[in-house]
């Protein structure tokens, strides 16, 4: 996906960064305005222990709720 793109036909990818264990998104949502991260495990690095890690990660991150300073993030698919 690349900046400009949409995802799951209602949000809108403002930026595009790759990391060592996944890829995040900035995106709008098309609806509210609201801004979001989505982040996913790159394909080549899925192992078990790696997606239990990122569970636990998303789970604080979104735990964190609302804050002027931190982009909100959602669980999309389990």
């Amino acid at each position: 996906m690349d900046v400009g793109d949409r995802l799951l036909d209602r949000f809108r990818i403002d930026a595009a960064f790759r990391g060592g264990m996944g890829l995040l998104w900035t995106v709008t949502d098309a609806h509210t305005g609201h801004r979001y991260a989505v982040k996913t495990l790159q394909p080549e690095r899925r192992s078990d222990a790696l997606v239990e890690a990122f569970r636990h990660e998303a789970g604080t991150w979104i735990a964190l709720g609302r804050h002027e300073h931190v982009v909100q993030a959602l669980w999309l698919v389990d």
